[in-house]
């Protein structure tokens, strides 16, 4: 086994934890940029369409849950961290994506 490898096949990288965290940085950004009122930080660029709360929350969820993983991987609490945040994020993945195809927006994503 090298130096890369952990219990259970899960590879810790610091690129992965670096992806994790700025992943999750652009969903604090957007979600900081809906609630100060900000413009500039729910979008990437001027004229853009701004990133909807909802996906700013999975953004927040999926990427921390990437960077505590892959950061701590042999901690149980971590673990349960990173899953549960996945399963939320998934959960509200796929309540959305329904409603998205049937054209309806939920009242939350036009704050």
């Amino acid at each position: 086994m090298n130096e890369r490898e952990v219990e259970g096949s899960a590879v810790t990288s610091p690129l992965t934890q670096v992806s994790g965290v700025i992943v999750a940085g652009f969903g604090v950004s957007a979600l900081s940029g809906w609630f100060a009122d900000l413009d500039l930080l729910t979008t990437f660029g001027q004229g853009y369409i701004p990133m909807a709360p909802s996906t700013a929350l999975v953004f927040l969820l999926f990427g921390g849950a990437l960077a505590l993983h892959s950061a701590l991987p042999h901690r149980r609490a971590a673990r349960w961290a990173s899953t549960a945040s996945g399963i939320m994020a998934t959960a509200a993945a796929v309540t959305l994506l329904p409603l998205s195809l049937l054209d309806r927006r939920p009242v939350l994503e036009h704050l």
